[in-house]
């Protein structure tokens, strides 16, 4: 039996909009000529995200293609009501999505970004423990109110989840 030849490269299409979910099969190669993009999330992969730039719908559309499987939230009021309609629909798509939700602040009795326990360095620490006593892997969203704080996270967070994985750790910003 004589088989047909295959391209030797590798090329991801989708017959879909990007608003819904993506499947990919030899088929819609054949017919549509959509390009997806990469990377595709990693478990390594950390998504840094300022909700100031972020609406609802793009959320839940981030949410959706890059399946987080930890939020952590790095606000000193964690309004749930940025993300979705609601606190409780926000806990539905965390269900959804099966990620774990953390109010990292909320934990720590964070109430101002002047406190000392708003510094990266301080509260990676508690997100380190965390991950280390799970055995679950990301991807990670984490969810900013705070420009400069997200910076200053951006450049801690990658060692510090580098040594809770045990290995490389990507961060990027989302938006």
């Amino acid at each position: 039996m004589i088989r047909p030849a295959r391209p030797a490269h590798l090329k991801l299409v989708s017959t879909k909009d990007a608003d819904e979910h993506i499947d990919v099969d030899r088929r819609s190669v054949e017919q549509s000529g959509h390009q997806l993009s990469f990377p595709y999330p990693d478990s390594d992969t950390t998504y840094l995200l300022f909700l100031d730039e972020v609406d609802k719908p793009a959320f839940k559309r981030m949410a959706t293609l890059l399946a987080p499987q930890w939020i952590f939230d790095v606000r000193t009021v964690p309004r749930l009501d940025m993300i979705a309609s609601s606190r409780i629909s926000a806990f539905a798509l965390f269900e959804q999505l099966r990620a774990s939700y953390i109010d990292v602040f909320g934990r720590l009795n964070v109430k101002s970004y002047r406190s000392v326990e708003s510094n990266p360095a301080f509260w990676c620490e508690t997100v380190t423990e965390i991950l280390c006593a799970s055995k679950r892997k990301g991807p990670y969203f984490f969810l900013f109110d705070d420009l400069p704080l997200l910076e200053i996270s951006s450049k801690v967070l990658a060692s510090a989840l580098s040594a809770s994985q045990g290995g490389f750790a990507r961060v990027v910003r989302g938006a």
